[in-house]
């Protein structure tokens, strides 16, 4: 019986020897991964003639990289450092920005960027002419308006007719702060631009 006994426990010793074997394992191989090098973007969409910085985390001292792009017509590279590349983008296309680390001058791993560049924006119209918002709302003025081409990387800038109705940020991130009526204008490079009148209220009291 006690023969039964400790073999059992031999059997529930080892099964647990090996699964903290294999947890252990597992949280090596997560950490190994967490030290690997890695880029800090792995997609760039742009508009031409735009400049664009990629770097290289986790570079340890006996590693270096080389960077280059596969397309240099679409973009290309105008400086390079240890860690980081700048490049320029000349054409609408795709391309791949490829980093290659190396260790004692051998090759261990090969990181990409995918590059996607797009042409600058033609019009801008609002979906709607009116928009209503209550005190303390927040709202994305982008997903109000429609670009051409609609494949176009541009961001248009976006004013406020009163900062003290309608908090407004460049890039069209909009918080209401007081009642009022309020126009915003998205304005593209070309010059081009279009408005939206935004009615603001109070909250209703419960």
């Amino acid at each position: 019986m006690n023969h039964v006994i400790s073999k059992k426990n031999y059997i529930a010793s080892f099964l647990m020897i090996m699964l903290c074997l294999f947890s252990i394992s597992n949280s090596l191989t997560a950490f190994a991964k967490a030290k690997q090098p890695k880029l800090n973007v792995t997609k760039v969409t742009m508009l031409q003639d735009q400049s664009c910085t990629v770097q290289v985390y986790r570079l340890n001292k006996n590693q270096t990289v080389s960077f280059y792009i596969q397309d240099e017509s679409i973009a290309y590279i105008t400086k390079t450092s240890k860690k980081s590349c700048t490049f320029k983008s000349v054409a609408v296309g795709k391309t791949k920005l490829i980093a290659t680390i190396y260790k004692n001058n051998k090759k261990i791993k090969t990181l990409k960027c995918a590059i996607h560049v797009t042409p600058p924006a033609v019009s801008v119209r609002f979906k709607k002419k009116n928009c209503l918002l209550v005190v303390g709302e927040s709202l994305a003025l982008r997903k109000l308006i429609n670009l051409k081409p609609a494949n176009t990387a541009e961001v248009p800038v976006f004013t406020v007719s009163d900062s003290s109705y309608l908090r407004v940020t460049p890039n069209g991130f909009a918080t209401a702060i007081s009642s009022g009526k309020v126009i915003v204008t998205a304005t593209i490079a070309n010059g081009k631009s279009d408005q939206i009148t935004i009615h603001i209220k109070e909250k209703e009291k419960n």
